[in-house]
């Protein structure tokens, strides 16, 4: 069911990326602290285009994030290779966000084009979109500046990214009560369609 798996990624997602916040300062040295911003960077934007990709039901568009994220793996490998990394991997970070809106903005597109008789706040990923546009548009500017940026500055300024994040978490946690609110499927109503042709 694929209201399950959304809701199993979210919730790993909550706790995996809440410890994996706590290991950076942690790493021993500076190589391995590149490589951790680079796999963090590319799970994050995984978890969120799964996110997105799960509730367009389009095999087209699944395709199109499919390969678009296999470029943007490709993209973070060369990076990783020739770039002088300073404090964040700010150019995958931005190239994340970038992708991640054109997502969103399809994802709304899509679900006005269909149309449905739910309202659009009553459809979980809908909040999981506006965390992740929020998220990922409040910390934006500082994380493409981050790396210009000196010392005095980033101590001063890192603090204010905490707040998209916690607007993020708490659209989630909806996210997370209005899955758990959908009624289940009665695997009884695929049989109420089917005609009753006994003429005996």
């Amino acid at each position: 069911d694929t209201k399950k798996k959304e809701l199993l990624i979210i919730s790993a997602y909550g706790l995996l990326f809440f410890g994996l916040l706590n290991v950076y300062e942690h790493l021993p040295n500076r190589n391995l602290k590149i490589v951790y911003l680079c796999v963090y960077t590319f799970l994050e934007y995984s978890v969120f285009s799964y996110l997105i990709a799960s509730s367009i039901k389009k095999k087209g568009f699944q395709i199109f994030t499919l390969v678009l994220s296999f470029c943007f793996l490709s993209f973070q490998i060369v990076y990783f290779l020739i770039a002088d990394f300073k404090r964040l991997d700010s150019v995958p970070i931005g190239v994340e966000t970038i992708l991640m809106f054109i997502y969103i903005a399809y994802y709304f597109y899509h679900y006005f084009k269909t149309g449905t008789d739910k309202y659009i706040y009553y459809v979980p990923s809908f909040w999981i979109s506006v965390g992740i546009l929020i998220y990922l548009g409040g910390t934006f500017f500082f994380n493409i500046l981050v790396n210009h940026i000196d010392k005095n500055q980033f101590d001063s300024f890192w603090h204010l990214t905490y707040l998209p994040e916690i607007i993020k978490n708490i659209l989630f946690a909806i996210s997370i009560i209005l899955f758990t609110r959908q009624p289940k499927k009665n695997m009884n109503d695929k049989t109420k369609s089917v005609p009753y042709l006994d003429m005996i």
